[in-house]
């Protein structure tokens, strides 16, 4: 009686833990990252919340330390006048614009900066939307920022730069900061696990996962560009675009980020 008793309350307790699993398909991710909570006016938030979540307010000029942050920078100012109504600059030098288009999900601040005389030219971008998660408990967030210069597309690093996700929850309103990797939407280069070293008048590229040392040239370690990968978010659909740049040989290969309602699927 007494077995019979516990393999019910061990059933019991399976269907229960099960349950709740399946309620909240996100469950590791708002229990192991770090949240803070959105600020939003009305029912629910829109894009334009999400993105100044995210973008943040300008630096106040008496906390101002002089430091050049960059497009950072850039993009908060920018993003502060569009919420205020004020005019953007358009000159031959310096152009900024703003999309937001609210019924999408989807925002996108791009600025252009030129010098004439130099034949210079450089840009960035920076990409913003949400999904509402099939659950009809969560959103996801997406940010994408990308970076050329005469119009090659670069590398973009730090925390203003390539690709990032949040987990948004309705009911909360917590905002939880996760990975690629987190939501299935991570593309990988295939290189991820080399690195260069040399010693004296010999260079090498290195496989990280099997130590294999293979010897290069020094034009070949000097030359040499990691890829890197660019997201294209959806302004219209629900699907991302990717694109690894900078493979060996200077070849590019497109990739498509299905989104299945709850996370993302790496198309091969």
């Amino acid at each position: 009686m007494k077995t019979i008793k516990f393999q019910l309350i061990f059933v019991a307790l399976l269907v229960l833990t099960t349950g709740v699993s399946a309620q909240n398909p996100y469950a590791d991710i708002e229990k192991d990252s770090y949240a803070d909570v959105l600020k939003f006016a009305g029912q629910k938030p829109s894009i334009t919340d999400f993105a100044t979540y995210y973008i943040g307010e300008p630096t106040p000029p008496e906390e101002d330390d002089g430091l050049e942050c960059g497009w950072g920078c850039d993009f908060r100012d920018v993003w502060s006048k569009y919420r205020k109504h004020k005019p953007l600059t358009t000159t031959e030098e310096w152009t900024e614009k703003v999309t937001v288009d609210a019924k999408n999900g989807y925002a996108c601040i791009e600025l252009y900066f030129a010098v004439k005389d130099q034949d210079y030219k450089r840009d960035a971008k920076m990409e913003m939307c949400y999904w509402n998660c099939s659950d009809g408990k969560h959103k996801v967030f997406a940010v994408s920022e990308s970076c050329s210069e005469n119009g090659k597309l670069l590398g973009l690093g730090g925390f203003f730069g390539g690709f990032g996700l949040f987990l948004y929850n309705n009911d909360t309103h917590k905002i939880y900061r996760c990975s690629a990797s987190d939501l299935g939407a991570e593309v990988k280069t295939g290189y991820e696990h080399i690195s260069q070293d040399h010693k004296d008048d010999e260079y090498f590229r290195i496989d990280n996962n099997t130590g294999v040392r293979t010897k290069i040239t020094k034009k070949e370690w000097e030359d040499w560009t990691w890829p890197f990968v660019i997201y294209t978010l959806p302004r219209v659909g629900k699907d991302i675009n990717a694109v690894i740049y900078d493979l060996p040989g200077g070849e590019t290969k497109k990739i498509l980020v299905k989104w299945n309602g709850l996370t993302f699927d790496v198309q091969k």
